[in-house]
């Protein structure tokens, strides 16, 4: 199932990889996921293998809480910011933005 998901979302990509990259909500999407991979790869390195200390206690350690939090926290917004990606309200061809968005979107602009 992943295997689909990774592929349509590339041949996605490709078919206007200038637009989607300078898209925030792309980028936004994207350091999200880096994000849920390093929680991850954290909680099961370093948290999971320590899981016979603990799982009988009717509170898990705040570690596992806190890994718990970030992953659902990153997947709402990862799913949220595919969502926004449709929505062009951040295009770098729609001027005047706001210097925060030229900033994140990487928009070069000829405003001094």
């Amino acid at each position: 199932v992943y295997k689909r998901q990774v592929l349509t979302g590339l041949l996605l990509f490709y078919s206007a990889p200038v637009r989607y990259w300078y898209n925030i909500f792309f980028r936004l999407k994207l350091l999200l996921i880096v994000v849920a991979g390093l929680n991850v790869f954290l909680f099961h390195s370093r948290i999971y293998t320590r899981m016979k200390d603990w799982e009988r206690d009717p509170i898990p350690p705040g570690a596992a809480r806190l890994a718990g939090l970030v992953s659902i926290v990153a997947w709402s917004m990862i799913v949220v910011s595919g969502r926004m990606i449709a929505y062009n309200w951040f295009d770098c061809d729609i001027q005047p933005q706001p210097g925060w968005v030229n900033t994140l979107a990487g928009c070069a602009t000829d405003v001094e």
